[in-house]
């Protein structure tokens, strides 16, 4: 999963929302975002640089991202 400020030209495998959480465990960070209609997600992405720029943080209107093949449907 990918997650972004950038907006995407994409539509399909995309949503957007807010970081509500962050928590930085150094080798990895790792979001709650709240998107479409108050439902989360949480995103594991890997800090693969010591110094990322500016970093993603609470409140941050993000984009996220997924391959298509990536997709597991969970029932119940």
């Amino acid at each position: 999963m990918r997650i972004t400020r950038d907006v995407l030209d994409e539509k399909n495998n995309a949503a957007e929302g807010i970081i509500t959480e962050v928590a930085y465990m150094g080798s990895q960070s790792i979001y709650k975002c709240v998107y479409y209609q108050g439902k989360e997600i949480r995103i594991t992405q890997p800090n693969t640089q010591r110094d990322a720029g500016e970093r993603l943080t609470w409140d941050d209107h993000v984009y996220l991202s997924w391959d298509a093949d990536s997709s597991v449907v969970l029932a119940s």
